[in-house]
């Protein structure tokens, strides 16, 4: 955002106003990283007085994996508003009282002249939530479907897009919440942001940058828990991962003219190790591990096998790529893109799903010159 934006984004959160933020499309699922800037911005908002939502639901799992810094609560729909409409001159309203007593009910007690009030002579009107503020991790083809007919839209001055590409780094979320929350960023929201920059910079093994590291040391510096963060990562190694990412490791494989790492993953492989239900973070997370034990490579692609169809989850190395050639591999799969993760299928099985992502990648180093 420009200097501009930030400024108006600052006059704009104040005590009572209404925001969304939006991280992801409709048909996407959020990343951990993405669920954890959004808290941390969330948490920025309401540190002013400010009511937010965030969107879309996070996945159950990451969830309970984060509950301790991140809890209950993201999920929380607007409040409906209800107007009950009674004709004043039909009636000759005299008094209207109301009692919340013992039971189920709560009673509005409403003292007429003329008539008695009935389901004929009222009307129940539903009112839509204004908001002050949209907050736009980044780009989002239709968020108007996604705000729907229960909450209204600002206007254009007061939407704000945090990203022009397709990922939101951490440092870009950090300026956002810097703009909001002044110097003092309050602990809990040091420590959010602490975690996304862990996770993105693989524990500051890729991308140690002197803008990341000089932001890690801040982050300590108000309070951040690194250690809860690190008791947190530290339990998605359980033996169950382990052996499934020793089934994944065993079926790796190195196209050298594609420059590309291929992972397989069965739906035998998730039941013998106990991921029938896995979500997408866990074919993350694999992918994640891989790209720091074999050999730096330009693209590594995890296909795995699940309710009878495959599905493709492909990442870029980021040291000499850049989101460009991303974007347009995901195009040619006509996937989707979040948060430096492209996904694409189904596919009947491996064979047509290695088929088509092979075509795809010839087409991208073509196109790049790669």
């Amino acid at each position: 955002m420009s200097e501009l934006e930030h400024q108006r984004l600052k006059e704009t959160v104040s005590d009572g106003s209404v925001f969304l933020i939006i991280s992801n499309e409709n048909n996407e699922v959020p990343t951990e990283q993405e669920l954890l800037l959004r808290r941390a911005l969330r948490l920025a908002i309401q540190e002013k007085g400010g009511v937010v939502n965030g969107y879309p639901v996070a996945p159950i799992e990451i969830r309970e994996k984060w509950n301790s810094i991140m809890p209950e609560g993201e999920n929380k729909d607007f409040p409906f508003l209800t107007s009950i409409l009674i004709p004043k001159k039909n009636l000759e309203v005299k008094e209207i009282s109301y009692s919340n007593n013992e039971g189920p009910n709560f009673t509005i007690n409403i003292q007429t002249s003329k008539e008695s009030l009935s389901k004929d002579n009222v009307i129940f009107q539903s009112n839509p939530i204004q908001l002050d503020g949209l907050i736009l991790m980044r780009p989002i083809q239709d968020y108007s479907k996604i705000i729907g007919s229960r909450i209204l839209a600002p206007s254009k001055e007061k939407i704000f897009l945090l990203s022009e590409n397709s990922t939101l780094s951490t440092s870009q979320a950090y300026e956002t919440i810097n703009t909001i929350c002044g110097e003092n960023i309050p602990k809990d929201i040091a420590t959010l942001v602490l975690a996304s920059l862990i996770i993105e910079t693989n524990n500051f093994s890729d991308n140690a940058s002197e803008e990341n590291l000089s932001l890690g040391s801040a982050l300590i510096g108000f309070g951040a828990d690194k250690e809860t963060i690190r008791a947190i990562i530290k339990k998605d190694m359980t033996y169950s991962f382990a052996q499934l990412l020793g089934r994944a490791l065993a079926r790796t494989r190195h196209d050298k003219n594609l420059h590309s790492v291929w992972v397989f993953i069965s739906e035998s492989d998730l039941q013998k190790t106990g991921y029938e239900q896995a979500g997408e973070i866990v074919f993350q997370s694999v992918l994640k591990k891989i790209q720091e034990i074999v050999p730096k490579e330009s693209f590594y692609i995890v296909l795995f096998q699940k309710d009878n169809a495959v599905r493709a989850l492909s990442s870029i190395n980021h040291e000499n790529l850049d989101n460009n050639i991303s974007n347009y591999l995901t195009e040619k799969l006509g996937g989707t893109h979040s948060n430096g993760f492209s996904f694409s299928g189904p596919y009947p099985n491996f064979s047509e799903a290695e088929l088509i992502l092979s075509q795809a990648l010839k087409d991208t180093l073509h196109s790049f010159s790669i």
